[in-house]
């Protein structure tokens, strides 16, 4: 009988053991991963805006003008879709694309990763924001 009641305990022990790692890992989601993930998000941002608007040329002010236009939906929204397919490798090769002037590069990256629907709502914000 005891054999029986010492299986029961570490079978409960562990079930235990295996409920608190399932609620450790969502509260890590959401209170560590998720706030780094907006903040990264946030951060790719304002570094491909600021690389972008980084001379003193007329299309960099022209960035400049548009990034600073958009509302804070438009922002949320493209923070949004950089957050769900850039990460910090991801990023800098676009950054490079960027600065070489490789913007069939872009184009194909975009193609690949963004859904249709990512695609046409980055094209209103940008028709939006560029006839200001």
């Amino acid at each position: 009988m005891k054999h029986g009641v010492r299986k029961k305990h570490r079978l409960r022990t562990a079930l235990i053991i295996v409920l608190i790692l399932v609620i450790c890992g969502f509260a890590a989601k959401y209170f560590i991963y998720d706030p780094a993930m907006e903040k990264a998000a946030e951060t790719t941002y304002e570094k491909v805006i600021e690389s972008a608007t980084s001379d003193n040329s007329a299309e960099s002010r022209k960035i400049k003008e548009a990034a600073d236009s958009l509302s804070d939906s438009d922002k949320a929204a493209v923070s949004k879709i950089i957050k769900k397919h850039i990460t910090a490798s991801t990023a800098a090769k676009l950054l490079k694309y960027y600065k070489d002037g490789d913007y069939d590069k872009l184009k194909e990256f975009a193609q690949e990763n963004l859904s249709d629907e990512e695609m046409a709502q980055l094209y209103e914000i940008y028709q939006r924001n560029s006839s200001n």
